[in-house]
């Protein structure tokens, strides 16, 4: 463990946040890391670099620092510092950027408008590390506007080009086997690219992230199921991979307008 993490807090599945306190004058590093998940840090004193590829970017108070998912890098604190990182697991930050057109691009670095960002993050680190009854769900609740205003500073997603022999392979991988669990690892194998590079790539030549796609592509499955009356909406949602009933009922109805059942018995009646 990092001798400098004074408190730590797992939010849920999808969340943790960690409060760091550096108090003696010589700098303090990590080893260069790999996170399957979205990290944000803010300092509160002193300063925080982060070594990412070429780039150096220096964190200090009043700037919320960015690393996407699958991103290397290192982190060191100098001097007496004082600071908060936010992990989010790429599925949670996935679903919401669908949710906005998946048309953004995370990229690493501090972010321009940080300002205006940091007294939500402030809020989301008060509630992780609060007795309070409700504040898990508070900072669960906090960490996805966080999240939502993260991705609406990024640039947007550049226009599709032709798609490499690669993406294809992990197209067709998803559209094949699209009721089994398939991870960003598996696809990226498929594709044979870094989890990096496919994420990004395949957002650039698709439209949509993995994720998305995914879900796109098992939520027509199902409602083909559906309005054949070849399957309940039980069947249907396991057969094309989902695994949570009330998750499938909420993104069908977010994509068809309808529910799995009105779905079902409309095809029946048609």
């Amino acid at each position: 463990m990092w001798s400098a993490l004074e408190r730590e807090q797992q939010v849920a599945g999808h969340l943790k946040v960690r409060r760091w306190n550096h108090a003696r004058p010589s700098p303090l590093a990590a080893a260069t890391s790999v996170h399957h998940a979205l990290e944000l840090c803010w300092v509160d004193q002193g300063t925080a670099t982060y070594d990412v590829g070429r780039a150096c970017f220096e964190v200090r108070p009043g700037q919320l620092m960015v690393v996407p998912a699958g991103v290397e890098h290192a982190t060191a604190f100098c001097g007496h510092s004082r600071a908060t990182s936010v992990w989010l697991a790429s599925d949670a930050v996935a679903e919401i950027d669908e949710r906005l057109g998946s048309r953004y691009e995370l990229r690493a670095g501090p972010l321009p408008d940080s300002a205006a960002l940091l007294p939500l993050a402030a809020m989301l680190q008060a509630e992780a590390f609060s007795d309070e009854p409700g504040a898990l769900m508070g900072a669960d609740v906090l960490s996805a506007a966080l999240t939502l205003k993260v991705l609406r500073a990024q640039p947007r997603s550049g226009a599709r080009g032709p798609r490499s022999p690669g993406i294809r392979a992990a197209v067709e991988h998803i559209e094949a086997h699209y009721g089994q669990a398939l991870s960003l690892d598996v696809l990226a194998r498929t594709a044979a690219m870094s989890r990096f590079h496919f994420a990004r790539r395949f957002r650039e030549q698709v439209g949509h992230s993995p994720y998305a796609y995914l879900q796109h592509v098992r939520l027509q499955r199902a409602a083909e199921l559906l309005k054949g009356g070849r399957a309940s909406v039980t069947e249907a949602a396991y057969a094309v991979g989902f695994t949570d009933l009330g998750r499938f009922g909420r993104k069908f109805r977010e994509t068809f307008r309808c529910t799995p059942s009105a779905w079902r018995g409309a095809g029946q009646q048609g």
